[in-house]
Parts: C-alpha cells; sequence; structure tokens
C-alpha cells in the first residue's frame, strides 16, 4: 500500500482533495459515497464541485476532510492556510498567505528555495543585482555595490547570499560569475511572484519619474480604442517586441547601465459585447 498524499507537495487545495479522494479510491476501496459518510458530507455531489472549482470550501468541510484524509495536526493547519492562499482575492492577501505557508517545515523540505524565490521577485535589489554582478560588477566589493544601489552593506550581502543559494551567482576566485540556472516555481506561486516583481518595478518607475531627467529615461503612452481581435494582436506584438530588445541589446560585452523597460498594456473601458 502506497502512502497517503503529501499535503507539502500543493499550492492548489483542489488538486490535493483530487489527489487524495483518489488515493483512497484506489488503496484503500473507497466509493464516492462510503468517503462521503467517512467525511460526514451529505451531499454526493459536494466534493466533486470544490474539485472542479465550482464553489469554495468551507472550514467546517476542510476539518471534516482532514479528518477523513487522516492528516496530522501541523498538515491540517497547512491545509487551512492553503485554503487561505488559494482564496485570497488582492496581491496583498495572497502574500500575507504565502508567506504563511512559508513557515511550514514540511514545505521548506519540498521545495528548498521557496523563500530565496519568492524574495528574488518580491524585492527587486535581487534581479537588479543579479544582473549587475552578471554584467557591470564582477569585481565590485560588496560595499561599492551597496553605494550605487543606495542600500546598507548588511542588505547587499543577503541579497547575494540568496542568490547564492538560488545558484544564481557563483565565486570564480575574486570574480563573481552568473550560472545559467532557471527557476521551477510551481504555477501558483509563479504567478504570485511575477505580480509582487511588476509591482516593485512599477514603484520604481514612478519615483525613476520623478528623479531622473528626461534625458535620463523615455516614458511614453498610447490611448486607444480596438477591437477584441486586435487587442489580441497588439498583445502578441508588445510579448514581440520585450523578445527582440533583449535579443539585440541584451549580448553587449562591456555594457555600462543596467535598466528596466517595463511595458503595461490592459484594458480601461470595456463595452458590453467585449465581455
Amino acid at each position: 500500500m502506497s502512502q497517503k498524499v503529501f499535503i507539502f507537495n500543493y499550492l492548489d487545495y483542489r488538486k490535493f482533495i483530487r489527489d487524495s479522494f483518489l488515493h483512497f479510491q484506489r488503496e484503500k476501496g473507497f466509493s464516492t459515497r462510503s468517503f462521503n459518510q467517512k467525511a460526514g458530507i451529505g451531499s454526493p455531489s459536494y466534493l466533486k464541485s470544490i474539485v472542479d472549482g465550482k464553489r469554495n470550501i468551507s472550514r467546517i468541510t476542510i476539518r471534516k476532510l482532514a479528518m477523513a484524509f487522516e492528516l496530522s495536526h501541523n498538515e491540517t493547519l497547512f491545509f487551512e492556510k492553503l485554503v487561505e492562499f488559494n482564496h485570497a482575492v488582492t496581491t496583498d492577501d495572497r502574500n500575507k498567505a504565502y508567506q504563511q505557508l512559508l513557515k511550514f517545515k514540511g514545505y521548506q523540505q519540498v521545495r528548498m528555495t521557496a523563500k530565496a524565490e519568492y524574495d528574488f521577485f518580491s524585492k527587486s535589489e535581487l534581479p537588479i543585482l543579479l544582473e549587475a554582478i552578471g554584467t557591470l560588477w564582477t569585481n565590485k566589493s560588496e560595499k561599492q555595490m551597496a553605494d550605487a544601489l543606495g542600500l546598507s552593506t548588511e542588505k547587499v550581502k543577503q541579497a547575494i547570499r540568496a542568490l547564492e543559494e538560488l545558484k544564481f551567482l557563483e565565486r570564480k576566485g575574486t570574480q563573481w560569475s552568473r550560472t545559467e540556472m532557471y527557476l521551477e516555481t510551481p504555477a501558483e506561486a509563479h504567478n504570485l511572484n511575477l505580480r509582487n516583481y511588476h509591482q516593485e518595478m512599477l514603484e520604481r518607475a514612478k519615483r525613476a519619474l520623478e528623479d531622473l531627467p528626461s534625458e535620463q529615461r523615455d516614458f511614453q503612452s498610447l490611448l486607444i480604442s480596438v477591437s477584441a481581435e486586435k487587442f489580441q494582436e497588439m498583445k502578441k506584438r508588445t510579448q514581440e517586441f520585450v523578445r527582440e530588445m533583449a535579443s539585440v541589446y541584451g549580448q553587449e560585452i562591456k555594457p555600462t547601465k543596467v535598466c528596466q523597460m517595463s511595458l503595461q498594456f490592459f484594458p480601461i473601458v470595456t463595452s458590453e459585447a467585449d465581455t
């Protein structure tokens, strides 16, 4: 008999419920009816509607399923926090819920670099430092990096440790070297991490608009009315443009600046026919 489904492998509670139920079906011979009786669930379609995303799980049902799935106390607490994370609507609420998930040792064991990954996208100095060390600052000291970024030396040291933990950086003699390592982040965390990254860079863009003279920055804006079809076409072309810029200008041998290019394209007003 195989071991029960390990909840710390999941960031989507619906997938956890689905896989756990299938495990009980396969390994212990439970039918939908007999499992519902074990869990104290009356409606035969209730569990399926949760798994299919047609309804959200209640706190009472969380406790019932935790007992039916034979979860420990710590696993049950993670289950509750996982539901909070999945139900969170705003980025702020999702961040608060995910920060709670990061505290569980079981999740830390499964996703050993999860905290470093989260920090990488939530603290803009990490990707900036990675880009700079990989191009401009191979020989700079931590103090010099800190002065250039307007940060404390200790904060730069913490950032470098996080980049080393992610295996993005390695030291070769007296020089830093950027590796070819890439992140493999679960989709649920990846989406949150990207939101955090964009929000961080939008804040930096606001400061650049105030702090930098016009010759050192470029802000463009276009307000336009388009059809749903043309909207998708424009979205595709902006994505192609960013890839082209990276391909053409991202391989300089002796760069002198680390720059951020952000493109935002979104509807402000939508007609009823387009909803």
